[in-house]
């Protein structure tokens, strides 16, 4: 079987060194005659939409989808269903006809953020104010 894993960015480290290398690393223990094809975004949807379309082209069966734009890619998604390959949306949600969802624990994650900045501000915290900035995304 050969997998499509389309990560968006290779700025922030965290998508080549460990989102990459863990995905891989699984497949081949789920799953030992598997092929994961990679392809990363680099912060372009145009570019991701392409890599997408050419997998697809080239016969995967099923792709992860870290999308680089969440609306964006949702013609590739229709694409890939309508091609029968399933699309794993991976760490956030794409619009389009997925078959799965997979992410974190963004409660629990936004949680434990919040227990430990308590506990940095220790007596300083009573009192204070804490803003959380949601979905700041630095300009292109």
């Amino acid at each position: 079987m050969r997998i499509g894993l389309l990560l968006p960015e290779n700025q922030t480290a965290r998508y080549e060194q460990f989102d990459r290398p863990l995905v891989e690393r699984k497949v081949k223990e789920l799953c030992g005659d598997c092929v994961v094809e990679y392809a990363n975004g680099r912060g372009d949807a145009a570019t991701q939409i392409r890599q997408m379309d050419s997998m697809i082209n080239n016969g995967v069966e099923v792709v992860i989808l870290g999308a680089v734009d969440v609306r964006s890619l949702r013609s590739a998604v229709e694409e890939a269903r309508d091609a029968d390959v399933p699309v794993v949306a991976y760490d956030r949600p794409v619009e389009g006809p997925v078959s799965a969802y997979v992410s974190y624990e963004s409660e629990t994650i936004g949680r434990v953020q919040g227990e430990a900045l308590l506990k940095a501000l220790g007596d300083r915290a009573n009192g204070g104010q804490v803003v959380r900035w949601s979905g700041w995304r630095a300009p292109r």
